[in-house]
């Protein structure tokens, strides 16, 4: 069995799942018509859509058509609920971690924020419970990119297209430490610590990428220690290139030392924050270990370390198309309400 990332249902690997909310009839193997949205048939085979208009029947023709039609109506009520969806702005989002984890179904997720970006059709961010022993779905895969941050606990990545050179597909992460899965890249994650693992992930759709020389899978260490002799304030780079998205993606992790940090600025990428250790201050607030940090393109904002033993955080960038990005700037009221009230504050 699989599972349906659109449908939430469990289907067999032989079945093509009807998107959840779609209109219009599906065909099945046999011919045979699902008229249930959101139905999975156990006949169909994967793609097998009816785009074929050279039935000989004028009654075959129209069926084909109207399949057409109904599927061309389904993009664009997509692409309308996407456009409908709330213009993330910047924010910050304290956690208290551990959470509480849901004994019976071994996973619970909890919603942190879902929008529009300047870089991104989609974009959202979810923290999740996992129990030991359990996963939250079985490997699959969808066209939106995801980094998954392991905030405490441990957990197994199962990645069936990366099997070791002794056959295991399983890959360790403990706190401090995340991957970057690319779109379509199969995946999955099994909690092994006796406390429950939390973990979060932030996950976008965007189409100013490029199709040759994307970044691939990759596991990463934020918590890292310093090379010896290294500067407190550091900026250690851990991955930066493009991907199926993202003109570029960029992550560095950052060791900021009391009363240190950096004057008010903006940029035009969206960038996030998770504060690992430490205490930082930042967009009027002061927030603790474990607290997101989103900084929507062009926001001006600045950060401080208030505390008194030296914050770990680690940045996430991501850069979309520059003519997308500038259309979205200069067209978004919002965003020059939020430009205008800065340049009062700063006045």
């Amino acid at each position: 069995m699989q599972w349906c990332c659109a449908c939430r249902v469990a289907v067999s690997a032989s079945s093509r799942c009807a998107l959840e909310d779609s209109p219009g009839t599906f065909k099945d193997g046999g011919g045979n018509a699902n008229t249930e949205p959101g139905k999975a048939s156990v006949k169909t085979k994967p793609g097998n859509f009816s785009w074929d208009t050279s039935s000989k029947t004028r009654s075959g023709r129209e069926a084909d058509a109207r399949c057409n039609v109904a599927w061309l109506s389904y993009i664009l009520d997509v692409r309308n609920k996407i456009n409908s969806k709330e213009r993330l702005t910047s924010r910050i989002i304290p956690l208290t971690i551990p959470l509480d984890p849901d004994e019976q179904t071994g996973w619970k997720p909890y919603h942190q924020f879902r929008g529009t970006a300047d870089n991104a059709d989609d974009f959202s961010c979810h923290v999740s419970v996992l129990v030991q022993g359990h996963c939250p779905h079985p490997p699959h895969t969808h066209p939106e990119e995801e980094i998954l941050l392991m905030l405490a606990g441990e957990a197994n990545l199962i990645l069936p297209q990366m099997p070791s050179s002794d056959g295991n597909q399983e890959l360790p992460l403990r706190r401090g430490q995340f991957v970057y899965y690319p779109s379509h890249f199969p995946h999955t994650l099994r909690a092994v610590s006796p406390k429950p693992a939390n973990y979060l992930m932030f996950k976008w759709l965007a189409h100013s990428g490029v199709r040759n020389g994307q970044l691939g899978f990759g596991c990463f260490d934020a918590l890292k220690p310093r090379n010896e002799g290294a500067a407190e304030h550091e900026l250690p780079l851990l991955f930066e290139g493009p991907t199926g998205g993202m003109r570029k993606l960029h992550s560095h992790a950052t060791t900021l030392p009391p009363s240190a940090g950096h004057a008010s600025h903006a940029h035009a990428y969206e960038a996030a924050i998770v504060l690992l250790e430490g205490e930082l201050e930042t967009l009027g607030r002061r927030v603790g270990a474990h607290s997101i940090i989103f900084y929507a393109g062009g926001d001006p904002h600045s950060i401080h370390n208030p505390g008194d033993v030296t914050a770990r955080y680690v940045v996430f960038e991501f850069h979309g198309g520059k003519a997308e990005s500038f259309y979205r700037k200069i067209t978004d009221l919002q965003r020059w309400k939020g430009k205008l009230k800065g340049i009062l504050r700063l006045s």
